[in-house]
């Protein structure tokens, strides 16, 4: 017979008349009872672990978690991301504890900003340590603990929670996919920032996966502080652009010497262009190309060789096939004007000496030449010393070009007496003159001639329907020997809250400054724009530079 009798038992039998003596534990009644209670309790723990299983953040299992994630059509991927940072935690935890002080441990302290963001000199030696062994312990024991079943288990509710919450507030925004995002790389959205031109979304968020570093011992137990403390994380970054830049360009096409055309484009506002030139035989010579309904054109002294491409780019610089050629250039800006028997809107005017705005910015000005200030000189000397060029520009809509080159160059010989052999002179090139009346440069035949060269342009244009989610660089290192990135697993997982139609990429972002593309800007300064889009980050490693 039992000894002793469970709580429960004694509660039911307490409630029977006291002179039927049934409480007493060697009778067969309190042992029927007791077994009776002990189901019962079983019973009562099981309903109570259900009924826990049904609130996300109370269960007890990952199967539970995964059952309420199933009710969302979320599946067992979505946490995907979360497992690979755990596993990483577990590998440094595991070089940690098993080879404390040692090069192993030094190759963990080294993958811990990667992993959670944190300084690889976190959990130093305490004073009276004769080395780092302990210290690497102490280190070991805190990245292991987020791989404890309790940890992860919370961390994997939290993340359904904070996708349920997205649904609940509505899909197809931004505040919904930066969240979403965040909530899969397992870092906690701060605040949300939107820049001027309302195409960037900056999240400031702040790791979730925190280390909890012990201190230590305390000689004054009445002075003594917590047992541990959180190690802080470094802040992240998540950003969405709106409508990215892509590249878009039109093949260089055949051109004959004083070809105008036009260029259709679609779009919101005029971008600076691309203009490329490839040379055909040797005709293309002293190649310009000119913006007529903005007055601004760029030119090359020199010969293309026959295939060979220049790229008067956009950013102000000019290339032979690779080589800079910048310094055999020039531009201008000024008033351009067409035939006397055109009539355009966007054509250029005489300005009106009585009423100087009459015409706004169709008045014509003399042409100034960019940014060498004698290119139009008699006496012009190339290559220049002078900077860069300015870039034409495509309108929305449709933009007229033309395309000149160096018809030719015309001069005499004479035979001075005395002089033996005759000497060559070079007609001086007028490359810069007014035209009146019938005056002309050209034969009537200009533009029917045989090509001069190729002219196409390339330009960075807005993808309409389109964006670009930017995560930090660091979780591109999780990226090794997986077959599927992290960055294509948050694609795939955003499907779901993008709105419909629209293409969404996923990028890591890079704060390294980049010749061209990087921003100057105090030291001191955190805006998040100059982090993720164009880096500012000074960095030393060798890099193959372009031919000058």
């Amino acid at each position: 017979m039992t000894a002793t009798l469970t709580g429960r038992a004694r509660a039911v039998l307490e409630r029977f008349p006291h002179h039927l003596a049934v409480d007493d534990a060697t009778k067969v009644f309190a042992e029927v009872v007791d077994q009776l209670a002990l189901e019962l309790d079983r019973r009562s723990s099981e309903v109570g672990r259900i009924r826990k299983a049904h609130r996300l953040l109370d269960g007890e299992t990952e199967w539970d978690v995964l059952h309420h994630a199933g009710l969302h059509d979320l599946r067992s991927s979505e946490f995907e991301v979360l497992r690979r940072r755990l596993a990483a935690c577990a590998a440094i935890a595991d070089a940690l504890t098993r080879e404390p002080g040692t090069a192993a441990a030094a190759d963990a302290r080294a993958a811990l900003p990667a992993t959670l963001n944190v300084g690889a000199d976190v959990f130093p030696a305490w004073d009276g340590e004769p080395d780092d062994v302990a210290a690497d312990q102490r280190l070991g024991a805190a990245v292991g603990a987020q791989r404890r079943y309790g940890n992860e288990l919370d961390r994997m509710q939290r993340h359904v929670a904070d996708l349920v919450r997205v649904h609940q507030v509505g899909n197809g925004t931004t505040s919904a996919i930066l969240t979403a995002a965040a909530s899969h790389l397992a870092l906690g959205i701060d605040e949300i920032g939107h820049s001027d031109d309302g195409y960037w979304h900056i999240a400031r968020c702040t790791d979730l996966l925190v280390l909890d570093e012990p201190r230590p011992p305390s000689d004054d137990p009445a002075t003594a502080g917590p047992l541990s403390e959180p190690v802080a994380p470094l802040p992240d970054l998540v950003a969405l652009e709106d409508n990215p830049f892509r590249t878009a360009e039109i093949d260089p096409v055949e051109r004959s010497h004083a070809d105008r055309f036009l260029v259709t484009r679609s779009g919101w506002e005029p971008v600076p262009v691309t203009v490329r030139v490839v040379g055909i035989g040797e005709r293309t010579h002293a190649p310009m190309v000119v913006n007529i309904d903005s007055g601004v054109g760029v030119a090359y002294t020199g010969t293309v060789p026959d295939g060979a491409e220049l790229r008067f780019e956009s950013v102000g610089v000019a290339t032979l096939d690779g080589a800079a050629v910048t310094r055999e250039c020039h531009g201008f800006e000024g008033g351009v004007f067409a035939a006397h028997d055109a009539e355009h809107v966007r054509d250029f005017v005489f300005a009106d000496a009585d009423d100087p705005d009459r015409f706004g910015d169709r008045s014509g000005t003399w042409s100034r030449p960019i940014p060498y200030a004698e290119a139009f000189d008699r006496t012009a000397s190339f290559p220049h010393a002078a900077g860069n060029l300015t870039a034409p520009e495509l309108r929305v809509g449709e933009t007229r070009w033309a395309f000149l080159v160096g018809v030719g160059h015309f001069g005499t010989r004479r035979v001075a007496e005395g002089e033996v052999p005759a000497v060559d002179l070079t007609a001086v090139p007028l490359p810069f003159a007014g035209i009146w009346d019938d005056a002309v440069f050209h034969p009537d035949d200009a533009g029917t001639s045989a090509p001069s060269g190729h002219v196409g342009f390339t330009w960075q244009e807005r993808e309409a329907f389109a964006a670009r989610l930017w995560l930090p660089r660091r979780f591109a290192e999780l990226d090794a020997d997986a077959p599927v990135t992290v960055a294509e697993q948050i694609r795939l997982r955003l499907d779901r809250y993008r709105a419909a139609g629209v293409h969404l990429y996923v990028r890591y972002a890079d704060e390294r400054w980049v010749l061209g593309t990087g921003l100057l800007r105090d030291l001191e300064s955190d805006d998040g724009l100059g982090i993720v889009v164009a880096g500012t980050a000074l960095w030393t490693d060798e890099i193959e530079q372009p031919t000058p």
